[in-house]
C-alpha cells in the first residue's frame, strides 16, 4: 500500500508538471482534483513529500492557481518549513501575489 501512495504521487506530479509547462490551466486543475481525491482515498494528503510540494508550488504559481498554492502550503510540515530556506522562499513567493 505504501508503494502505491508514493508511486501515485510521483505519477501525478509528473503529469501535473507536464500540463504546467504546456500552460494547460484547465487540464492542470482537473488533474489536480483527481490527484487530491486519490490522495484522500489512500489517506495521504496530496501533495505529501517536500520535493513534490516545492515543484508544485512553482507550477501553481506559474499558472496562477491560488487554490493549489494554498493546498500545498497547508500540507507543509511546519518543522520542515522552519529549516528549509528554499521552501520558505517558495511559500513567501506564493503569498506576495
Amino acid at each position: 500500500m505504501w508503494g502505491d501512495r508514493r508511486d501515485t504521487e510521483m505519477a501525478f506530479v509528473r503529469l501535473l508538471l507536464e500540463q504546467s509547462i504546456l500552460g494547460h490551466v484547465s487540464e492542470f486543475i482537473a488533474l489536480w482534483k483527481l490527484a487530491t481525491a486519490r490522495g484522500e482515498e489512500l489517506s495521504v494528503p496530496f501533495p505529501f513529500t517536500t520535493p513534490h510540494q516545492k515543484k508544485l508550488l512553482i507550477a501553481c504559481r506559474e499558472l496562477k492557481f491560488v487554490d493549489g498554492c494554498r493546498q500545498v502550503v497547508s500540507r507543509i510540515d511546519p518543522k520542515r518549513l522552519k529549516t528549509d530556506h528554499e521552501l520558505q522562499l517558495l511559500v513567501r513567493s506564493t503569498q506576495s501575489d
